[in-house]
């Protein structure tokens, strides 16, 4: 009898709609996690790229050897750019460029993107912006004079890996080897310039200089990562981020409101069952355990992957606890509702089962309930 009782509220339709509701949320929950997971980790992998480093220091002036020296101690790859502006000459033309003077190592992560493809800044040469040949009237292959330097153009930039979004970058650019600057004199005591050092290695390694370096760090200086880092590229993704954050938490909230609307269906359905346990003599908690066992095994079908547990998972249980009892109770029809609770005479009438029969009048179920033992 318990065993039929089970399996009938198993495949009651308020019960499926409350499991159906759980399986759904479970499954919104894991797949947007999944996904976000995903998106996190591929922006993460990516970042390095679009900052051609993983950590970036700026300073308005050439930050201590010792604090390069000490990245590099700690297995990290250090990349030093130099930006400023100046003017070019090409003949009498006069013009003013972006300069960007970078090491060897540049890029440490991305692509610079250059024509002919695969050009890097060698000392003496220069990479120009498109915008700039056409603005002077130059082609690969003629020179250019930066300050008192006179450079040969090897190509052009096309797309720099760190060069981000600037709307207010009037001047187009120049790209030189750190190892010209000097010749250039467009360094000077109290010029406007821009120092950025760039560090690449593993999340350990970053770590640990970081808790050395930030002690030491000025007014002046500045160590970011794409997370906060103010360019368009650092917001977006912190933004990507946060609409992440959203999306999760409005799929609990979605979950919770199937799950309480699945719950209040089936709460409603069992109003005449309560009633007729409480008119048996049923206690509050007979009612309550009644219903008890298969909201907790629906639970238990959706929640418990590892055991493999199914729609059904609950009920051998049940039937393997309560064998006797329902083999003994075939013949007590009419207290059907109550047979999970026979052995607990608190739930029951002074008397015992026999007296909830009698208690309802009828004298064909009290002979019955007799026989279900007490």
């Amino acid at each position: 009898m318990i065993a039929r009782w089970f399996w009938r509220e198993w495949r009651s339709p308020s019960l499926l709609i409350v499991w159906l509701a759980l399986s759904l949320a479970v499954a919104l929950r894991a797949g947007l996690g999944s996904i976000s997971d995903r998106m996190e980790k591929g922006l993460s992998q990516q970042s390095r790229e679009f900052m051609a480093g993983d950590r970036t220091l700026r300073s308005s002036r050439e930050v201590p050897a010792e604090w390069i020296a000490q990245a590099r101690k700690s297995g990290l790859t250090v990349g030093e750019q130099l930006s400023f502006a100046t003017m070019t000459f090409a003949g009498d033309t006069p013009q003013l460029a972006d300069v960007k003077a970078v090491d060897d190592r540049y890029p440490l992560y991305g692509t610079l993107e250059t024509q002919p493809p695969g050009l890097k800044p060698q000392a003496g040469s220069v990479l120009l912006a498109p915008r700039l040949m056409a603005l002077l009237n130059l082609k690969t292959g003629d020179t250019i004079d930066v300050g008192d330097a006179t450079l040969r153009i090897a190509g052009e930039v096309i797309q720099e890996p760190d060069a981000g979004f600037n709307p207010f970058q009037m001047a187009p650019r120049l790209m030189m080897n750190m190892a010209d600057v000097a010749k250039t004199g467009a360094v000077q005591p109290g010029s406007r310039v821009a120092w950025r050092y760039k560090f690449a290695g593993n999340a350990q390694q970053l770590a640990d200089y970081e808790q050395w370096l930030l002690p030491k760090l000025g007014a002046e200086h500045r160590w970011t990562g794409l997370e906060q880092d103010d360019s368009a590229l650092g917001k977006s993704l912190e933004r990507s981020q946060q609409f992440l954050l959203l999306s999760a938490l409005l799929t609990l909230l979605l979950a919770v409101a199937a799950i309480a609307v699945a719950m209040s269906h089936y709460c409603r359905s069992r109003y005449d069952l309560v009633a007729i346990l409480k008119t048996l003599g049923a206690g509050r908690g007979a009612a309550a355990q009644a219903h008890r066992r298969p909201v907790a095994a629906a639970a238990d079908a959706v929640g418990d992957k590892r055991r493999g547990c199914g729609p059904g998972a609950g009920a051998p249980a049940v039937v393997d606890a309560q064998t006797g009892a329902a083999r003994r109770t075939t013949r007590c029809q009419r207290l059907a509702v109550a047979v999970g609770y026979r052995g607990d005479r608190r739930h029951f009438p002074a008397g015992g089962p026999a007296a909830v029969s009698t208690a309802a009048g009828d004298p064909a179920a009290a002979s019955a309930a007799s026989g279900c033992g007490g």
